[in-house]
């Protein structure tokens, strides 16, 4: 269970389900109940999904590329083919998709047409922080990806650190342009270790709707909030324990899901401003409380 999104339209959560003992898998949505429907589309080890255009198609991430599931004839369509070494998935406001390519020394973000069938728009390096004074080298492993307007967040499991890239937006409504990145304004944070505002194991990451950001921790089974420039606030409260999480998906509601990959299960919290308690500085806090059977659609 690693992949989740919101579909803005249908007002529904949908998530991936993969397994390596699984010979078949399926992306399951929409998420109105606590088991959800099954749609089945003989899926590789899917890992991500994002919704790029809401209520007509789902794009869906598994070994051999992207596809899109299209809601309106319950077909799979194959975009863009691709290898096991892809990781995270998410859509630009032109409805391109946007995942990267793990390699040695770093990866490869890069940005898929949504409408013409394997073809890389552009493409631009991702390089992992360097290790700290006196440690060692250690392979990064960018595995999750959000897209705002104009800007791409990459999360990287091995170095637990997350890196920033800003879109030119002039160019993001121009069809007729290639993207564009301002390479001076890169943001990004390895936060290594268990203090406030670390990771042990950081793992799914979103833009809330003023683009600050949302990032999972599975190591501490936390939620931590970051503003724009990628400066710790405050972790989440939650009613319960959280989760060991993998992708997290949140909604103009704020609702939040969370993929659970130790106790196999999806999570719905409704996240609610509350006073500011020791917060480094932020006005108010995200307080989760866990939604208990069903959710409204």
């Amino acid at each position: 269970m690693l992949g989740s999104n919101f579909n803005a339209l249908h007002g529904t959560f949908v998530k991936t389900y993969g397994s390596h003992k699984q010979q078949e898998h399926c992306l399951k949505g929409p998420l109105d109940s606590i088991i959800g429907d099954i749609v089945e589309g003989n899926l590789q080890e899917p890992s991500a999904v994002a919704v790029c255009d809401p209520g007509k198609t789902i794009a869906i991430l598994d070994n051999r590329g992207i596809r899109l599931f299209d809601y309106r004839n319950e077909q799979f369509l194959a975009v863009v083919q691709l290898n096991r070494s892809y990781r995270g998935l998410g859509c630009t406001v032109r409805g391109d998709f946007v995942t990267v390519r793990r390699m040695h020394n770093g990866g490869i973000v890069e940005i898929y047409s949504g409408t013409k069938e394997n073809t890389l728009i552009t493409s631009f390096p991702y390089y992992a922080p360097p290790p700290f004074h006196g440690s060692r080298q250690i392979n990064p492993n960018p595995s999750f990806i959000d897209v705002s307007m104009d800007r791409v967040i990459v999360t990287d499991l091995a170095c637990n650190a997350f890196t920033i890239f800003n879109f030119n937006k002039e160019l993001i409504w121009n069809c007729e342009s290639s993207y564009q990145l301002e390479q001076r304004r890169i943001i990004q944070r390895q936060l290594d270790g268990n203090s406030p505002g670390h990771f042990r194991f950081i793992s799914g990451a979103k833009f809330d709707a003023n683009g600050e950001i949302l990032i999972a921790d599975a190591g501490t089974e936390r939620l931590q909030y970051f503003d724009k420039n990628g400066k710790f606030k405050h972790a989440v409260a939650f009613d319960d324990t959280f989760a060991y999480a993998s992708g997290i998906a949140i909604n103009s509601h704020h609702e939040l899901m969370v993929c659970d990959r130790r106790r196999n299960m999806c999570k719905l919290y409704k996240l609610t401003g509350r006073q500011a308690i020791n917060t480094y500085g932020a006005k108010y806090s995200y307080y989760g409380q866990r939604y208990n059977g069903s959710r409204r659609s």
